[in-house]
């Protein structure tokens, strides 16, 4: 309704502007030429989270915590999500963007273990505290590093790229996460988030290194 809203006040009061700018051909960038991390980064984020909000309640709900347990896990990945990321973006700023999510990506491997090992509660709301301020920096410092990694003229079409990187994550997130727990309650999940972690590590470190 909003956005109906506003595209009917727009339609009424926007005035036709000509531009005498001189038109030129705008040059293309393909999506090779889009460096790898940032077309992974976002990709990974959309997967991770859009799976994990479908995986803490199942997971929670199926080991016997309570709705209240439930709600603290996701408020505690939320939260964690606004109070450690903005640290990280801080370090983002200092350090290079490249080996941060090297380290970030090595770190959740290990992070991801703690749920497919316990069950208690407390431990839990710290684990999930600390995804939700890790995982984000996926999306954040990968586009920091995009932005400069290509070159500005670009950037429009590299973020388009970016974003249609993470919205295929978005898609394939809740399926995965669905599938995963229901094929293993305990391990499942946490075991491919652990893998998908560390192949984005040795891929970025031993494999394609930053040019």
């Amino acid at each position: 309704g909003l956005m109906l809203s506003a595209l009917i006040f727009e339609a009424i009061y926007r005035q036709d502007i000509e531009s005498f700018i001189e038109r030129k051909e705008r040059e293309k960038l393909p999506i090779n030429g889009v460096p790898l991390m940032s077309l992974v980064t976002p990709f990974i984020y959309g997967i991770f989270e859009s799976s994990i909000i479908v995986v803490i309640p199942l997971f929670g709900l199926r080991n016997n915590f309570s709705q209240s347990d439930v709600s603290l896990f996701l408020a505690s990945f939320v939260i964690g999500g606004i109070i450690l990321l903005y640290f990280l973006s801080r370090l983002s700023d200092t350090f290079s963007k490249y080996k941060m999510l090297l380290i970030v990506s090595f770190v959740l491997s290990f992070i991801f273990v703690v749920p497919a090992l316990t069950i208690n509660s407390a431990i839990l709301i710290i684990t999930f505290f600390i995804l939700g301020g890790l995982v984000p920096s996926f999306y954040t410092i990968g586009l920091n590093y995009t932005v400069g990694s290509v070159d500005r003229k670009f950037m429009a079409q590299a973020n388009g790229y970016f974003v249609m990187m993470y919205g295929a994550g978005t898609i394939a997130g809740p399926i995965l996460g669905a599938m995963l727990i229901e094929w293993n309650l305990h391990f499942g999940y946490w075991i491919f988030a652990i893998i998908l972690c560390l192949i984005f590590f040795v891929t970025f470190m031993f494999i394609h290194k930053e040019k």
